[in-house]
């Protein structure tokens, strides 16, 4: 997990998950668990309340066509298979977020998960928004400035479904397609430039061919 300020990059949809409120419904006035403990929803309560209550609701409901004795059956199954066939253990949420706080119990969604980077030539465009078209735009800066000429682009169009294998991702430019605006909320390129401006061109293309590899 990275936090907004350490990933650096569009703040939306982390900010979106958070801050979303809804009319809670028949949830209204009942107490919901969180990491840090429960919380009462009010008529108007953070949307990742709601669906959390919805979907612990779904998930627990017993299904009504079977007969209670094959209900169990059921449950001892799934139980038996997640504690000796699953081998994904359980365990905390790591990296660089801001936890949970009583007075702020979804706090640590205001963070975006780091993705495996196994595939990553497949996967365009790039970042959590798609705000990156290529891997070889995602090399350069954000913004141009003295010893860093190149930056990602501002504009650019989505839709076309012809692979570019030279800078990896699809082609973007030269078709009557959507335009993707980066000054957009929610559009942002910004974010993870890490030694951007302090690659050659040619250390920018190597380390390209080199993701294609993963």
């Amino acid at each position: 997990m990275f936090s907004l300020k350490k990933a650096g990059t569009d703040k939306a949809m982390a900010e979106n998950s958070v801050k979303y409120t809804g009319k809670s419904g028949n949830f209204m006035h009942t107490y919901q668990s969180t990491d840090v403990g429960t919380v009462l929803l009010e008529e108007e309560a953070p949307v990742a309340a709601i669906l959390t209550a919805a979907t612990k609701g779904v998930v627990t409901t017993p299904d009504p066509d079977k007969w209670f004795i094959r209900r169990w059956a059921d449950w001892l199954y799934t139980v038996a298979g997640s504690l000796f066939d699953n081998e994904i253990k359980a365990s905390m949420k790591a990296g660089n977020y801001d936890p949970d706080t009583t007075a702020e119990p979804f706090r640590s969604l205001l963070s975006y998960k780091a993705r495996s980077l196994n595939g990553i030539w497949a996967t365009a465009p790039y970042l959590h928004n798609g705000s990156v078209p290529t891997l070889y735009d995602l090399l350069l800066p954000v913004n141009a400035r003295e010893g860093c000429p190149k930056a990602r682009p501002v504009t650019f169009k989505v839709g076309a479904r012809e692979f570019d294998p030279v800078k990896v991702g699809f082609r973007y430019e030269g078709y009557d397609g959507f335009e993707f605006r980066t000054e957009l909320r929610g559009n942002g390129n910004a974010g993870h430039e890490y030694r951007a401006c302090k690659m050659t061109d040619d250390e920018r293309w190597d380390l390209v061919e080199y993701l294609k590899t993963l």
